[in-house]
């Protein structure tokens, strides 16, 4: 005898949506096609930049704006794969990167544990570049050490969400 009842109101099916079953772990790919929500903020910091300090305030440019873009970009892949942890970990590490208050006028215990945070190297390239026109030899150190930074999170987060998808399919 079959079941012949109607579908539970709430239920997907109730509604109209059609019934597709998850892909397997190893199909999962966030950001499938690159996004582009980092060269649309990219694009606004560049276009910001050009637009009010040198249209509106008439500040000349005198540093590489490509390569700020570039660690526009290089920082936001990794605040990006933070994802949702921002209230807990971003907010802290940007308030103590060294962008508000002087790096060198912490306690050492805490310059050692900042030094973990690409935000740290962000402000320590963005600050050479906007304000001594620094060119890419003296601000590579700090381009890798945030690529690294943003590599090791970003492998660490598509492993546990990979587990963690795996286990709720098995």
């Amino acid at each position: 005898m079959s079941d012949t009842r109607d579908p539970a109101p709430e239920s997907p099916a109730a509604i109209g949506l059609p019934l597709v079953p998850a892909p397997p772990p190893s199909r999962v790919r966030p950001g499938r096609d690159g996004g582009g929500g980092w060269a649309v903020i990219t694009l606004a910091a560049g276009l910001s930049l050009w637009l009010v300090l040198r249209g509106l305030l008439g500040v000349p440019i005198a540093w590489s704006v490509a390569l700020f873009l570039t660690g526009v970009a290089l920082y936001l892949f990794y605040a990006t794969a933070v994802g949702l942890l921002f209230i807990l970990i971003v907010q802290p590490m940007i308030l103590l990167s060294g962008g508000n208050t002087r790096s060198e006028s912490m306690p050492r215990a805490l310059q050692a544990v900042m030094i973990v945070f690409p935000s740290t190297h962000f402000v320590s390239f963005a600050q050479a570049i906007l304000y001594r026109g620094a060119g890419l030899d003296t601000v590579r150190p700090a381009f890798a050490a945030a690529a690294a930074i943003g590599l090791a999170v970003l492998a660490a987060a598509l492993l546990r969400f990979r587990a963690t998808l795996a286990a709720a399919l098995s």
